[in-house]
């Protein structure tokens, strides 16, 4: 009681205005609130490219119009960001950290369709044992969570885990919540706010990966354009 992170009205926000709708709120006179949402009654003809778009047999409502080889696109290398560059063959890893179930599975689906594996956790303390565990590339973290906070969560990766640190991205509807003002200007350039974009989102974890880079080989023996000296004196 007295603890609660919202009623996500900007995400709900999004959501219905989306749809060419509106939220509104008003006071009850017996006490209280309420919240009238609004949407627009869809014609048969608006109704059958939601019906293919949700109608994919996962119950991923974006399998049809963010299918993996539009997402993959929208990750490939450009003239303004960096290339992931990894070794080939080996499978990047993230681990997302999110406390809300419906969170977690929709960045679960979206960084599985571009061929990364990703470690989902319900917790702070989930994510403590995953990464003893498991080798991790990039971490994708929710700020308020029941337990410890992302940001507890980051402040023992910089300890425990200090290579990772700077391949942490906090997600949050709330970028100036008091549990990220003691880190905030370390932490600025890593937040992204919810709701997010998939196209900012995608963004956002490619710059954590494009920081992953190929091992420098070797360099190759210098070669000589010269022709072979001759074994013995010419004839």
């Amino acid at each position: 009681m007295g603890e609660g992170t919202g009623l996500g009205l900007s995400m709900v926000y999004q959501s219905v205005t989306s749809f060419g709708g509106s939220v509104r709120a008003e006071n009850v006179t017996t006490g209280g609130a309420r919240f009238i949402l609004r949407l627009p009654l869809a014609t048969p003809e608006m109704a059958s490219p939601v019906d293919a778009r949700i109608d994919t047999g996962d119950g991923d409502p974006c399998a049809e119009t963010h299918g993996p080889d539009q997402i993959r696109d929208r990750l490939a290398p450009n003239a303004e960001s960096d290339p992931v560059e990894v070794v080939p063959g080996e499978t990047l890893t993230v681990l997302v950290v999110e406390d809300e179930p419906h969170l977690l599975r929709l960045q679960e689906r979206l960084l599985s369709r571009l061929n990364i594996r990703v470690l989902p956790a319900g917790s702070a303390a989930e994510a403590r044992r995953l990464l003893e565990s498991e080798r991790i590339d990039a971490i994708v973290s929710d700020v308020r969570m029941p337990g410890e906070s992302g940001v507890g969560l980051y402040q023992w990766v910089g300890e425990a885990h200090p290579d990772l640190a700077d391949h942490f991205l906090f997600v949050t509807g709330d970028p100036h919540s008091p549990e990220l003002a003691p880190i905030q200007n370390e932490v600025e350039h890593m937040i992204l706010r919810k709701p997010f974009e998939m196209d900012e989102y995608l963004e956002r974890v490619q710059a954590l990966l494009a920081r992953l880079r190929v091992p420098e080989c070797p360099p190759a023996a210098p070669t000589s354009s010269a022709p072979p000296a001759h074994p013995g004196p010419r004839p």
